[in-house]
C-alpha cells in the first residue's frame, strides 16, 4: 500500500447494513460455500449481519466522524483543542437526525436532530421546529 500513498487516496467511512450479502464479505466467509483460501475473512458466522436483525436492535444507530487530520506520519498531532459548543437547552423536544449536521442552528460539531419547543402542541408541525444541537443524543469518535 506505501508505493501507492503517492498516487492518492479516498477515505471512506459511512454506516450502513448489506440487504445482498449481510457483510458476510467483511469478517465472516463469503461466499458461504468456499471454503478454501479467500472465502473465510473472520470469525462471524454465515448467519450473522442480517439487516433487519441490526435495524431492528439498533434503530436510532448513528456516528459522527471527527478529528480527521492527513500529513504526514506524526504531523497531525498539536494544541488544537477545539471551543466548547454551545450549552443544551431543556426548553426543546428532539425528533429524527437532519441531514447534515450543519442545517439550521447546528454548528457542525454536533447531533442535529430536528427539535420544537416542549410546550408548543403543534410539536414537529411548530413554528419554531427547526434543527438544533442535541447534546442528550450522541456518538462521537475521536
Amino acid at each position: 500500500m506505501g508505493e501507492h500513498l503517492g498516487d492518492g487516496m479516498v477515505l471512506v467511512m459511512s454506516l450502513w447494513d448489506d440487504y445482498d450479502v449481510s457483510m458476510l464479505w467483511l469478517d465472516s466467509t463469503y461466499p458461504t460455500d468456499k471454503t478454501s483460501w479467500g472465502g473465510p475473512r473472520g470469525d462471524c458466522s454465515i448467519d450473522s449481519g442480517k439487516p433487519s436483525d441490526v435495524e431492528n436492535n439498533s434503530p436510532w444507530s448513528n456516528v459522527t466522524f471527527s478529528s480527521i487530520r492527513i500529513g504526514d506520519i506524526g504531523s497531525t498531532y498539536g494544541d488544537d483543542d477545539p471551543s466548547p459548543g454551545p450549552t443544551p437547552s431543556d426548553d426543546y423536544e428532539y425528533g429524527d437526525a437532519c441531514s447534515t449536521r450543519s442545517d439550521d442552528y447546528c454548528d457542525g460539531s454536533c447531533e442535529c436532530d430536528w427539535s420544537w419547543p416542549k410546550d408548543d402542541p403543534a410539536k414537529w408541525s411548530s413554528s419554531d421546529a427547526a434543527c438544533r444541537c442535541n447534546y442528550d443524543f450522541a456518538i462521537y469518535i475521536q
